[in-house]
Parts: structure tokens; sequence; C-alpha cells
């Protein structure tokens, strides 16, 4: 990628298999787009550059299929589901609307680490099982009606709770 931004389009422009394995790397942008779902990842992408996920529907194929992402912004119509899998991120914002799930059930839970060092809102829903990972300095403040049922584990930086958790133990 090579500090370019790259889009995924389900919907036909740009390479638009509906299922990404692709190794990813670099320090470009990428912007995820197009409507349906695809699912997305390769375990050893190593991207580093932000992610923009835009009325779009991702499912995870494997741990860290946004790679090392900067961050995660998720616009009003998208979806991703981690299906069970891990995903570290540099940052999480969004608007109402996004919904980003971490497991199906007690069986497959997913885990979502925040390691960030400046503030964001995401005001999108956190649904699912799994656990929720905040590290790094910066505020992440949930706005949004979240049903995620899992443990948080807050081990660095405040995270602001507004709308909910849902049934965290």
């Amino acid at each position: 990628m090579r500090g370019k931004r790259r889009e995924w389009d389900s919907a036909g422009a740009g390479p638009s298999s509906p299922h990404r394995a692709a190794k990813l790397t670099g320090a470009g942008g990428c912007t995820v787009t197009g409507a349906g779902q695809a699912r997305v990842g390769n375990a050893l992408s190593a991207y580093t550059g932000s992610t923009r996920v835009e009325g779009a529907n991702r499912a995870f194929k494997t741990d860290n299929a946004f790679g090392k992402t900067a961050s995660l912004y998720m616009d009003g119509q998208s979806k991703v589901d981690l299906r069970g899998h891990s995903q570290t991120i540099g940052g999480l914002s969004g608007v109402e609307g996004a919904v980003l799930s971490l497991g199906a059930d007690s069986v497959s839970t997913g885990r979502l680490v925040v390691n960030q060092s400046a503030d964001t809102d995401f005001g999108g829903v956190l649904a699912g099982y799994g656990e929720l990972q905040k590290l790094g300095s910066g505020r992440l403040t949930l706005r949004g009606r979240n049903s995620l049922r899992g443990e948080p584990d807050i081990r660095a930086g405040p995270l602001v709770v507004q709308g909910g958790l849902g049934s965290c133990r």
C-alpha cells in the first residue's frame, strides 16, 4: 500500500471478490465500502494505516483481519463482525447506526483491544459475546446502546460509557 489509500468495494469497484484473504501491509489508509457481506482476513497482515468502513458489512475470517490498523472509523450503515476473532486497533470512532459485533455466542467470543493515545467517541453499538480491552492514555467514549456480553478489561486510560455496556459481568 506504501502510503496510499486503498478501497475495497464488494459492489464492483476495486478488487471486488467478496472474500478477502490478501496480506495487507504498509501504512496507507483503507476504505471498505459496498453492500452485501464479505469476509476479510489474513493472520499475517501487518497493515498500520487507518481504516474506514462506509456502508459495508464485513465478517472476520481470522484474528487481526484489519492488520494493526492505526484507527477504525465506522459510518452509520456499517457492520463489522469479529466472528469470535481478536482485533487490536489504535483507536475506535464512529456514529450512531454502526454495529461492531465481537462473537455470536459464549463459545465463539471475540476480543477487541483498543490501544489509543487520542480521545475518541464511538456512537455505534458494541454487540455480542467477548472482551473489550482498553489500553493507552486516550479516552474512549461509548455513546451507543451497547449489548456487549462479556468482561471489560480497562488497563489504561478512561473508558466513558454513556449508553450502557449491555450485560457485562
